[in-house]
């Protein structure tokens, strides 16, 4: 790289402690918390060596710099038009070092580029486990908007409706159980710390973060286009103009007119705002793409021992060494 400081590195190291330049980019929260935790995000070559570190310094360390993105929500708090949004968010930031000290004792890895495989191995299997979670936690949510929706419509009872409902329900299912699956399939390392099972957290949050977004879409098509034409939140509490509003957007019999608004706003809120980009950027994205957990899961699975059982199976002499590695 042209810059050698667009990524995190070592210029200088002291007796006390050792300087940093560089930045770090998608630090969710960061200035929210009390330490700034830097790690390496990919291997590294021992020409790589100033850039193979970690560290913790506090946030207010002199020469940390947070460039924030405030949290996608309204300028305003709006209880009804943005229920989630207008509550809950969280900040996004890139996270400038300049000349940043930090004492050796919060060193962790300064130069050891040799250990970034390994490294990167623990954080894709601890991350992919937490994702998953994550991401079967948010299609929940998702499959409990998307049958209230229906019911307030009218249409619960409707074929495609229940196997639509089914699919998210599955998808749900898969993601916390294959997290399950990888903390009950630990290794467990010398030090005596729980390492996941990375194949299984990397093959459930696949699945389960390329139907998060299919389900995005099938939670809008069941609450209808109403989603992005309803009238907004100031119409409905004006005095003469609320009514209005009350009067026609009344559906099923039983459900009064607000309740019905109120679910129409909150899934506007999840699939046509600015919440809806960062709930499905941080599904596909957060913790590594899909294309790192393909990655994953090829380089984990005992593709060798498949072959060989196949060999079996075939009656073709096995490899004389299968089962001694």
């Amino acid at each position: 790289q042209e810059d050698p400081d667009q990524f995190l590195r070592v210029v200088e190291k002291r007796a006390d402690g050792i300087i940093v330049r560089g930045a770090k980019m998608h630090t969710t929260s960061a200035p929210c918390v009390h330490y700034f935790v830097a790690s390496p995000s990919r291997v590294m070559g021992e020409e790589d060596q100033d850039y193979a570190l970690s560290f913790a310094v506090p946030v207010d360390t002199p020469g940390l710099t947070f460039i924030i993105r405030p949290a996608a929500g309204p300028l305003e708090p709006k209880e009804m038009e943005s229920p989630i949004s207008s509550e809950i968010g969280f900040v996004e930031c890139l996270s400038v070092f300049e000349d940043v000290f930090v004492p050796w004792e919060n060193v962790f890895m300064c130069g050891e580029w040799e250990f970034t495989p390994q490294f990167i191995h623990y954080f894709s299997s601890y991350v992919r486990l937490a994702k998953g979670t994550c991401v079967a936690a948010r299609t929940d949510i998702l499959t409990g908007v998307t049958a209230l929706a229906a019911e307030y419509n009218g249409i619960e009872k409707a074929s495609h409706v229940k196997s639509k409902l089914t699919d998210m329900m599955m998808t749900a299912s898969l993601g916390w159980g294959c997290s399950l699956a990888a903390a009950r399939q630990c290794s467990i390392h010398p030090s005596g710390i729980a390492i996941p099972d990375i194949l299984v957290s990397n093959a459930g949050l696949y699945h389960t973060r390329l139907k998060f977004v299919e389900h995005m879409y099938t939670m809008q098509e069941i609450t209808g286009g109403i989603v992005t034409t309803v009238p907004g939140e100031k119409d409905y509490q004006h005095p003469e103009i609320g009514p209005l509003v009350d009067k026609y957007l009344k559906g099923k019999t039983g459900v009064a007119a607000e309740e019905r608004y109120r679910l129409i706003q909150l899934v506007q809120d999840m699939t046509a705002s600015r919440l809806t980009g960062y709930l499905m950027s941080s599904a596909i994205c957060a913790g590594g793409t899909p294309e790192t957990n393909r990655v994953e899961v090829f380089r984990n699975y005992d593709l060798r021992e498949k072959k060989e059982r196949a060999k079996v199976l075939a009656k073709i002499k096995p490899d004389p060494y299968w089962g001694r590695y």
